[in-house]
């Protein structure tokens, strides 16, 4: 998982640069896939909502491929990039696996 945290993190720098179109349909689909998990993996964990699983489900809902959040401003799409980015990177930086102990 968190060798795909970092990957997502990449990507998302990565599209900050003039690529084609279908790099960012691609996008979509590889970052909600990812923020799924995380929000799979955060509820396993927890049993409750916490920041993490709003986070990536914020950024899930965002970059949907199915029902698509159409911001039609560069700078936006730019800004939503880099924090989502810096979120993935960050939760990389933290991540353990495992489902929650009882104590």
């Amino acid at each position: 998982m968190k060798k795909l945290l970092y990957f997502c993190s990449f990507a998302l720098f990565l599209a900050l640069a003039p690529l084609p179109a279908v790099y960012y349909r691609l996008l979509r689909f590889l970052i909600t896939i990812a923020a799924i998990l995380v929000v799979k993996d955060e509820w396993n964990k927890q049993y409750a909502v916490g920041i993490w699983l709003v986070l990536f489900a914020t950024i899930a809902f965002i970059f949907n491929p199915i029902l698509p959040v159409h911001l039609y401003n560069r700078i936006t799409w730019l800004s939503i990039d880099v924090m989502s980015a810096l979120v993935f990177m960050l939760k990389a930086s933290i991540y353990t696996s495992g489902v929650k102990k009882d104590n």
